[in-house]
């Protein structure tokens, strides 16, 4: 007998959404005339550099491009900037870069990208912002982000990403009294850009811009007035919607509905859309998919490990040289070589061991994966009986005013007895308590870094696996670490002293010389031409 179950219309139309935009050529820009074009000489230099950019920045690879773009509108961009001068010298830069194809796009673009920039540039001009101005970064956040999407538009992904928040809104429930279920729906969605699309802050505040106004990106001139004399508001409501106290439990609830759509992406990408109808097609090609994504992860884990390694061993370096040695001999007089020795080699030993034992999932979370995939893509409200009609619940959690003081206390005294012990046992080596200090500075960022790279090890996980009591005491002790680095990485993400450093003293420079090596290239070209 046929099957007779009900059709969910929303599920439908989010499956019909995804099919129509995998059906669809993705956009390419493309025009007649003359090309930008940038001697490949410079474009080598430049690319370099930004390889050492890269490495110090620690980013999501596709995400460099943007904020290659931030920086270089931080430098350019003015609310007296000419929009078009400002879009030609971002271009160039960005092919210098190798961010974008030489020889490729055509003269004419540059007139696209001057006009979404200069909605940023009357805002700055309208609201007095300047580089020195707190609000300067949300615009350029705002603007890179859009020039982003410009260059690879996000149509596919936010199809992607509405599938799953279909699949998850019943799923994933957000307890908190203070959210009406509209914006319980906002985090939800917020949650899926951070786990399946992996955006960065900048993306995340454009995307929650977009929610105000949705089509900013095709008649956004239309709305500057009232964008102008809103700002104060729409640069609150971003903050509080983007720091919300949950956001991270949250995420991590996401993060393990995430794989079935991740190689649901990849197999759209290789076979097309035939697989959204053919559950038999939809299973071997996600089994073909988790295997490769299985090879690519120990590639990206192996590469991911090695940038932290190299960004903790420079940023180690040039806070070492500039501020360490400097601050040891003008306090205590010298500098003690075993202490100085284990704070410059201990941070990247314990980043290799965290990252040492890194493993991948095995045959029955590929199982898992397969189901739930059919399942996400299945209109049918009869078939989901899956992974996503299991509830899962993130709550304010209520606790009595006494158990929740044994809490605190417990976990105050943890931090304490932690460090105090290990501080103890650094003051028998010789250490300083400026060299304890900055032990346990490093000791906490790295922590925090190695175990920020294991969990990207777990994209691919979707069973929920036992905690062993080795892996209990560890969370106990790392705890303290764990705290502590991901304060000092919120703090050193907006002071990164290594990048602040190499911003003003070697960008600005180099971009300069570049720049005029490439007009010398072109006036020898010119006069070579000259002779015949």
């Amino acid at each position: 007998m046929p099957e007779n179950n009900p059709v969910d219309p929303e599920h439908q139309q989010a499956v019909e959404s995804l099919a129509a935009a995998y059906s669809l050529e993705e956009p390419q820009i493309s025009g007649e005339g003359p090309k930008i074009k940038v001697p490949h000489a410079v474009a080598t230099l430049a690319s370099l550099y930004e390889k050492v950019r890269q490495a110090m920045e620690y980013n999501e690879p596709h995400l460099f491009r943007r904020a290659s773009t931030e920086r270089i509108l931080s430098r350019r961009l003015r609310s007296e900037s000419n929009s078009k001068l400002v879009a030609e010298g971002l271009l160039k830069d960005l092919i210098r870069g190798r961010y974008l194809k030489n020889d490729f796009y055509p003269e004419s673009i540059t007139t696209e990208v001057a006009r979404i920039l200069e909605k940023y540039r009357q805002i700055m001009q309208a609201r007095e912002i300047s580089t020195a101005n707190g609000d300067f970064s949300l615009v350029v956040h705002w603007a890179s982000s859009e020039i982003e999407e410009f260059f690879a538009p996000p149509a596919r992904e936010d199809a992607l990403a509405r599938l799953m928040l279909i699949n998850l809104k019943k799923t994933v429930i957000l307890s908190d009294p203070q959210l009406d279920e509209r914006y319980s729906l906002v985090q939800l969605q917020l949650a899926i850009y951070r786990n399946l699309l992996k955006l960065d802050r900048a993306m995340l505040e454009f995307n929650i811009f977009e929610m105000f106004y949705p089509d900013w990106k095709t008649n956004g001139e239309a709305h500057l007035g009232e964008v102008i004399g809103n700002f104060p508001q729409i640069k609150l409501a971003t903050e509080k919607l983007s720091s919300y106290h949950l956001a991270g439990a949250l995420s991590a609830l996401v993060r393990r509905y995430a794989s079935p759509f991740v190689l649901l992406r990849d197999a759209l990408e290789r076979v097309g859309v035939k697989i959204l109808s053919d559950k038999a097609v939809l299973a071997s090609e996600i089994s073909n998919s988790y295997a490769r994504k299985i090879v690519r992860e120990r590639e990206r884990l192996a590469t991911t490990t090695t940038r932290a390694l190299i960004y903790i061993f420079l940023t180690k370096v040039v806070l070492s040289f500039v501020f360490e040695l400097p601050a040891e001999n003008l306090i205590y007089g010298s500098v003690r070589p075993l202490p100085f020795a284990i704070n410059f080699l201990f941070p990247p030993l314990l980043l290799f061991l965290l990252t040492l034992s890194l493993s991948l999932p095995g045959r029955e979370n590929e199982e898992r994966i397969i189901a739930a995939a059919k399942e996400a893509v299945s209109s049918s409200n009869g078939q989901r009986d899956g992974i996503f009609s299991e509830k899962s619940r993130v709550e304010v959690k209520k606790r009595g005013g006494g158990l929740a003081l044994t809490l605190f206390l417990i976990y105050f005294l943890a931090f304490f007895a932690i460090f105090g012990a290990l501080g103890w046992g650094l003051h028998q080596l010789g250490f300083t308590l400026f060299g304890i200090a900055l032990f346990l500075f490093y000791t906490s960022i790295v922590t925090y870094f190695g175990l920020k790279v294991r969990e990207s090890s777990r994209d691919l996980v979707i069973i929920g696996t036992k905690e062993t009591v080795l892996e209990v005491l560890f969370d106990f002790f790392a705890l303290p670490f764990l705290r502590a680095g991901s304060i000092i990485s919120a703090g050193l993400s907006r002071f990164n002293v290594l990048v602040l450093i190499i911003t003003l003293l070697v960008e600005a420079p180099f971009q300069t010389i570049l720049e005029v090596l490439e007009e010398w290239i072109s006036f020898a070209r010119e006069k070579k031409e000259e002779v015949y």
